[in-house]
């Protein structure tokens, strides 16, 4: 459960940071949000 809280979570920073156009880091934490 807490493993699949951090990965919403870091999908969720990944979305914020895409939004504010932080392409790069937004791109990093995806993947590893995939893996």
């Amino acid at each position: 459960l807490e493993v699949n809280q951090v990965c919403a979570y870091f999908n969720y920073s990944n979305r914020l940071l895409n939004g504010l156009g932080v392409t790069t880091e937004g791109d990093t934490i995806g993947y590893y949000a995939d893996e």
